[in-house]
């Protein structure tokens, strides 16, 4: 009876199940949460099966090295038409026993511009780095990129870290405001990390791309002037006013924070050396951009002048204070405030990891120890010479810290930057370029008014043809390596040989893969009986990958140097590749002499002659084996 009662009450309060309905296997729930994944799974197969979009990932192979996405970019902007671009350093796929290998992050200093990619202070590193150990592979691979901030050196690093690197370095934090996703950047997404960095690992699957480009679309569809015109730098800064101390700005030097502490994170659970470096800006010959009218601070305008007084009275300290509290003033955050010095300094000590002092260095080297014109060319890029005295303080920051080869270096250590600075492989077009690149940029806001831009005929003078080909670089009419070509022709035309090698020299030093640029050189120097400059240039190209042609002149030029059973090998690879080369035949002849293998020789030689009976000296040498 109590049975039928309780039976009875947990029927009527719900708490017994009708025994007719079935439990939902967990299997249901399971397909049901699935689909979505399954759904957005066969789109992005089908996205990449059409080849929709951009190829975005981190790397690119051509033959057995890799060099950095040159549509890389695309990660990280969607507002800008021409996507900035990094120097293609290229690296063995295969990381070689002997090889010592860095990789420099950052933003436009670190790529070098505006004289990127030969003046670079990653150049000045590989070519120490080259003359002091040549018996190692040496790869300094420079990924850095214009307008771009720690969200996209966070997004990189993994992708570096797996290339077994010995040491990365990191010169970042000028474009934290105005770098793509930045909080001031037409690129931004807001102030959290967590979603940028979420969207920023998002943007490498084609249906982002898809979502995005139908976004973007549509939006061209409202606003057809969306896509801004003037250079990068006008281009990038949306919030055009950011106040000192104010709660965006605070926001900026947070992000910051946060992502270069995750990038250092990731680099020591990896056992990855990391070098951070302070940042340097021009003081003393850049007023600020922006004056901002505001009861809890200054006017940045009227502080700079008054350092500019003080620097004319002598009184460089206080002078020197003033240009620095004018720089942190300016509204336009295009020049990193020195809360940023402060972040890079205080989190070197806190994981205990070097930090190279570049602001205190260019202040030692500047007049009276304030940053101006004689090592910055604009607010902030430095001179070439800059960065050799940047190439410099890092490369010391490196030996310092054991973190050099074991290897002993050719020359002594005091002695090195002198031959390097001497040897700097940079062009007067290299050179050019860099410096029109400045005209053109100091040409637009934010440093004159849009109504005062003048055509860049105005205010740049064309006189050589290296004016004029560095202008249509600068106006990317043409590419960098078509004017270097341009050039070394008209000096071909000329018989000028060292001009010609020299922009040939800066060519492959930057496309060292590149076949044609070798041929094209050894081919040229061949005609002209340069046999000994040719040697090293066929010894280069041979380790791409030979042919018959290639070996062939390797034997014939050893045979000049005495060095007959190197040429042995080279002409008999030769012939592997083309047994009907009169030539080989000749010169494996001279060969066999040399070694009084005299049987041999006539062997040669009559094959020589049967291919071509007629072939220069070639009787008349077996005339004098047969008489001997």
């Amino acid at each position: 009876m109590k049975k039928d009662i309780v039976n009875k009450k947990k029927s009527e309060s719900g708490l017994e199940s009708n025994p007719s309905k079935k439990k939902v296997p967990k299997i249901f729930y399971f397909i049901m949460m699935m689909l979505p994944v399954l759904f957005f799974t066969v789109i992005e197969i089908s996205l990449r099966i059409t080849g929709y979009g951009e190829d975005n990932r981190q790397w690119v192979e051509r033959g057995d090295k890799y060099f950095i996405n040159p549509n890389i970019a695309s990660r990280y902007f969607s507002n800008v038409k021409r996507l900035p671009s990094p120097i293609e350093d290229v690296f063995d796929i295969e990381k070689k026993d002997n090889a010592y290998r860095i990789f420099v992050l950052g933003g436009s200093t670190a790529a070098g511009f505006p004289y990127q990619p030969m003046g670079s202070f990653s150049r000045y590193i590989r070519k120490r780095l080259e003359m002091n150990y040549s018996n190692k592979t040496i790869e300094v691979v420079n990924i850095a990129m214009s307008a771009v901030n720690t969200y996209t050196v966070l997004d990189l690093i993994p992708g570096v870290i797996e290339q077994e690197p010995d040491v990365i370095l990191i010169y970042a934090g000028h474009n934290e405001y105005y770098g793509a996703l930045g909080v001031g950047s037409m690129e931004s997404i807001g102030s959290s990390r967590k979603i940028a960095n979420t969207i920023l690992y998002l943007n490498r699957f084609k249906t982002i791309q898809f979502i995005r480009d139908l976004i973007g679309n549509a939006a061209k569809i409202i606003d057809e002037d969306e896509i801004r015109p003037g250079t990068l730098m006008s281009r990038m800064a949306e919030k055009k006013s950011i106040e000192y101390q104010s709660p965006v700005f605070y926001k900026g030097i947070r992000q910051f924070e946060g992502n270069l502490r995750a990038i250092i994170k990731k680099c020591k659970d990896a056992g990855v050396p990391l070098i951070l470096s302070t940042l340097t800006s021009n003081t003393k010959d850049q007023k600020p951009f922006k004056d901002i009218k505001s009861s809890q601070h200054p006017s940045a305008k009227e502080i700079f002048e008054k350092a500019r007084s003080a620097l004319a009275n002598n009184e460089i300290q206080l002078a020197d204070k003033q240009f620095i509290l004018a720089k942190d003033l300016d509204g336009l955050r295009f020049r990193a405030p020195t809360e940023i010095n402060n972040v890079i300094t205080e989190l070197g000590k806190e994981f205990n990891l070097p930090v190279v002092d570049v602001d205190s260095a260019f202040r030692a080297a500047s007049d009276n120890n304030i940053v101006g014109d004689k090592l910055m060319t604009d607010h902030l890029h430095p001179t070439i010479e800059g960065y050799q005295l940047l190439g410099k303080i890092y490369y010391e920051c490196i030996h310092e810290n054991g973190l050099l080869p074991e290897d002993l270096p050719k020359y002594p250590y005091e002695n090195q930057h002198d031959r390097i600075i001497k040897d700097f492989m940079i062009t007067d077009l290299d050179r050019k370029i860099g410096d029109f690149t400045i005209l053109k940029l100091k040409n637009d806001w934010p440093f004159i008014h849009p109504n005062e831009k003048k055509p860049l005929t105005d205010i740049i003078k064309i006189s050589t043809q290296t004016d004029a080909l560095s202008l249509l670089v600068v106006n990317n009419e043409i590419k960098w390596l078509m004017a270097h070509i341009e050039l070394a022709k008209t000096a071909l035309a000329h018989e000028d040989i060292e001009i010609f090698l020299r922009h040939m020299d800066v060519l492959l030093y930057q496309y060292p893969i590149d076949e044609e640029t070798y041929d094209l050189v050894i081919r040229e120097l061949l005609k002209r009986g340069r046999l000994p400059d040719a040697l090293p240039y066929l010894q280069m190209r041979y380790k791409l990958g030979s042919n018959a042609f290639i070996s062939k002149w390797l034997g014939i030029i050893l045979i000049t140097k005495g060095e007959i059973k190197k040429a042995f090998k080279y002409l008999n690879e030769s012939k592997a590749f083309n047994p009907n080369d009169p030539q080989t035949y000749y010169n494996l002849c001279v060969c066999h002499l040399y070694e009084k293998q005299h049987e041999k020789a006539i062997q040669a030689l009559n094959k020589c002659l049967k291919i071509n009976p007629n072939f220069p000296g070639a009787k008349e040498l077996l005339k004098q084996i047969e008489n001997h």
